[in-house]
């Protein structure tokens, strides 16, 4: 329970306020159905990302 918990307060700090969200390299999040060019930006800028472990 406490693991769901965490996972529902990591989503908030996120912007999560509905699915689908997804969060790349922890840092990124996307909210909803969005277009294929919306996620290729997003990966691209969490893969150009030096440091996203300090987070």
């Amino acid at each position: 329970m406490h693991e769901v918990q965490t996972d529902f307060e990591e989503g908030r700090r996120f912007g999560a306020t509905g699915v689908p969200f997804f969060v790349f390299n922890r840092a990124y999040g996307v909210s909803g159905a969005q277009s294929s060019d919306t996620f290729l930006s997003a990966l691209r800028t969490a893969h150009a990302d030096p440091a996203p472990e300090n987070r």
